[in-house]
């Protein structure tokens, strides 16, 4: 997912075909452009469905959002916290900084065992310590998306 902006570019150059040589992928393209059409809707159809079927509505700073279940979690914070203050979210879930309208207090937007150095954990922890952030959301769920997410780290 991360790569697909550079797939995007390639796809885009094949569906315009001007600089492929030969009759057959003339004769193909159709078929091809018709593929890339119908994979695609298909990878968006669960997230589109998703979206429809949403029964609640979170009114963030942002603006409203169409959720599957109530979020507790960005009315607490903006009934706590000023917008553009400092908030920390731990280990990873940065769009609350976003709908939240707040900050986080260091210069990463998430800290996640494994993917930071440990001078980089260090200055994470003094950057904290320094801001004295008055609300720490805690995501305890995090490790059970380990196995989903990082298949190599079951």
């Amino acid at each position: 997912m991360y790569l697909m902006p550079l797939f995007a570019l390639v796809l885009g150059w094949m569906i315009d075909g001007r600089d492929i040589p030969g009759r057959l992928f003339r004769q193909v393209k159709p078929f091809f452009i018709f593929y890339s059409a119908v994979a695609f809707l298909m990878f968006a159809a669960p997230m589109l469905l998703r979206v429809l079927n949403a029964r609640e509505q979170v009114q963030a700073r942002r603006g409203v959002v169409n959720a599957p279940a109530r979020d507790t979690v960005v009315e607490y914070v903006q009934a706590h916290v000023a917008a553009g203050k400092q908030i920390l979210v731990y280990p990873y879930l940065p769009l609350y900084y976003y709908l939240t309208d707040t900050a986080a207090p260091t210069r990463h937007e998430y800290f996640q065992p494994g993917m930071h150095t440990p001078q980089q954990a260090e200055e994470m922890l003094a950057e904290i310590t320094a801001a004295r952030v008055p609300v720490v959301l805690f995501e305890a769920s995090f490790w059970e998306k380990i196995p989903t997410s990082w298949p190599e780290h079951r």
